[in-house]
């Protein structure tokens, strides 16, 4: 199980920094419109994607959900009914760009059917992440809870799983 984790934990670093990488060759490409319609299908839909940005005192948090089927899926071996199915990250910043350390971050995810997951997140590459099962097509609610000494955040918003 430990195994599972960690390989999970370093495909979603993996997957983070490779964000960035991919924003700016899609910046390189512009929109010239030449080329894209010979891209392969797996290009087709990100396994990743910025899902909700929101102002909360002052502070910008931006939401990237990582698709951990996808980015799994090509690997042997794997017992995909032991992964939940995504990743939700959210990056805090302060006004002057610079993340928000050691805070304790947790979600409160309502899933289509009115079940609740209840989710701490782990501080990693910049953002503070955790395993979401978001297999259900429908509408999400996602509540963040942040507490950093006596400050307490909060952010809610829906995302909608098509």
């Amino acid at each position: 199980m430990n195994k599972i984790r960690l390989t999970i934990i370093t495909l979603s670093l993996l997957a983070l920094s490779a964000g960035p990488l991919a924003a700016e060759m899609q910046h390189d490409h512009g929109d010239h419109g030449a080329g894209h319609s010979e891209m392969p299908a797996e290009h087709a839909k990100p396994a990743e994607e910025a899902i909700h940005h929101a102002m909360v005192e002052g502070l910008h948090f931006s939401y990237q959900l990582i698709d951990m089927h996808a980015n799994l899926a090509k690997m042997e071996g794997m017992d995909m009914s032991k992964v939940k199915s995504h990743h939700l990250m959210v990056f805090i910043k302060d006004s002057k760009g610079e993340p928000l350390a050691g805070a304790t971050v947790g979600y409160l995810v309502s899933n289509p059917d009115g079940a609740k997951q209840k989710l701490m997140a782990m501080g990693m590459g910049g953002g503070y992440g955790a395993d979401v099962d978001l297999q259900a097509k429908g509408s999400y609610t996602i509540k963040t809870k942040v507490v950093m000494g006596e400050t307490r955040l909060s952010d809610e918003f829906t995302y909608e799983m098509k």
